[in-house]
């Protein structure tokens, strides 16, 4: 039987198996009404439609009174990055700092957070830009740790002092300003959900080399469900590193009350460093894929055995690239391989979390051929001169035959004697056979 299917790219083609392709479930009409009621902006219904999938615990659910009940969990997933620096004698030394902090900071569910360790965390890439610069650079928190921001490498930047001032009377001004007003609603028994998302991303202009140019960007943006802002919608900021330079940042000023640390509840951190209370913020951090749990130690030396993890992780993904079905798979491969590690918490658990995507892989290639054998057989019984009833009959015959088929080379076998037997049914009927047996 001949398969006429047109060539794809290899590299998308998982998308044209509805059995095989990954589709992420559409945000809750809840969610969409609430991103309606907060603005037009496109970027607040991104943002809405980044909050489903921060919401992995539970669907959005009515309670008895046809109420919306909202899985509350304060969240903050982080992404690291890797920047070089010169040392005294020249050679070039890394680090890893923080890229990316995309927090969904829910009220009824506070976390804390924790200043750094400025004596012990990166000592000799800080005093190698004070030495180049003559001007400090601070630990700056992408998150602050007044809302549940911690004090460890994936949440820090290096920043200079002004422009670590601008951000704090810009973006996390109004960020504090709009915790406020989500407590503030929360007491006063005003309809929920009462959250922030807030994300902030870092980017060095020559991340190999701070000692070269140590300017870098920072990018901002929030939306509230009770948002202080005109109109509900959300804003965004724009906060520039400069040494030696004035501090500039693009966006609206935050007055002295809204940046202040008062009356911000239980996310109001102690400013003292390590304490019992953060252990809820360090489980709601997820750190590029890896998620935190009881057995890691959250204090700065633990820094290394994590990133020894993640580079683990990142060499197994790059190993993938070498499977004989990663390029018919690939998008999908991929965010199920990150999917799969993210739940991996020790070394020895990465080869048993290939080993299943390779079972899932061998699925999706079993489904996929499937689906492309029957539609040759639907395209090939068509121009045969029976009626729909009786070709419908035959399609049938294939679907329930190809069931219980488990591995490909058992579904090849089954296709030619379902082939077969089609054949011999149309040769009864018809003069002549008009069906071919040999597949592509």
């Amino acid at each position: 039987m001949t398969q006429q299917f047109a060539a794809r790219d290899g590299r998308r083609s998982a998308s044209t198996a509805p059995t095989a392709q990954r589709v992420s479930a559409p945000p809750s009409a809840h969610l969409m009404q609430l991103a309606a009621v907060l603005g037009k902006s496109p970027r607040t219904h991104m943002l809405i439609q980044r909050k489903t999938g921060l919401q992995k615990s539970a669907p959005l659910q009515l309670s008895g009174r046809g109420q919306p009940v909202i899985q509350r969990k304060s969240e903050v997933k982080y992404k690291t990055q890797s920047v070089g620096y010169e040392d005294a004698k020249g050679n070039i030394q890394t680090e890893t700092v923080g890229r990316v902090a995309d927090a969904w900071i829910d009220v009824t569910d506070p976390i804390t957070g924790t200043a750094p360790d400025s004596a012990k965390q990166q000592k000799a890439m800080y005093t190698r830009l004070k030495s180049t610069y003559g001007q400090g650079f601070i630990r700056g928190h992408l998150l602050n740790d007044n809302l549940g921001g911690v004090g460890e490498v994936y949440n820090l930047f290096p920043i200079t002092s002004s422009a670590n001032g601008e951000h704090k009377i810009t973006a996390e001004g109004k960020l504090k300003a709009n915790t406020r007003r989500e407590l503030r609603a929360k007491k006063k028994g005003e309809k929920g959900p009462f959250f922030v998302h807030y994300r902030v991303t870092a980017i060095p202009t020559n991340g190999g080399n701070l000692t070269d140019n140590a300017n870098a960007t920072f990018l901002c943006e929030m939306v509230a469900a009770h948002s202080v802002l005109e109109g509900g919608k959300n804003e965004v900021w724009t906060v520039f590193s400069q040494p030696k330079k004035k501090p500039k940042a693009d966006g609206p000023r935050s007055t002295k009350t809204d940046y202040s640390n008062q009356d911000l509840g239980p996310f109001k951190s102690s400013g003292t460093g390590e304490h019992a209370s953060t252990l809820v913020s360090r489980m709601r951090s997820t750190v590029d894929g890896w998620r935190g749990d009881k057995n890691f130690k959250f204090a700065s030396k633990g820094i290394g055995s994590h990133l020894s993890l993640v580079e683990q992780k990142q060499q197994a993904l790059k190993q993938l690239e070498d499977h004989p079905l990663y390029d018919e798979f690939y998008f999908d491969a991929l965010e199920r391989a990150e999917t799969l590690l993210a739940e991996v918490h020790d070394p020895s658990g990465i080869p048993l979390a290939m080993q299943q995507l390779d079972r899932i892989l061998q699925r999706w290639a079993l489904q996929r051929r499937k689906w492309r054998l029957l539609q040759t057989l639907r395209q090939e019984l068509t121009p045969v001169m029976l009626s729909d009833t009786i070709k419908t009959d035959f399609y049938n015959f294939a679907v329930t035959e190809f069931k219980p088929v488990m591995d490909l080379t058992t579904l090849e076998q089954t296709w030619l004697r379902v082939v077969g037997a089609i054949g011999n049914q149309i040769k009864l009927l018809l003069p002549q056979p008009q069906l071919q047996t040999h597949p592509n």
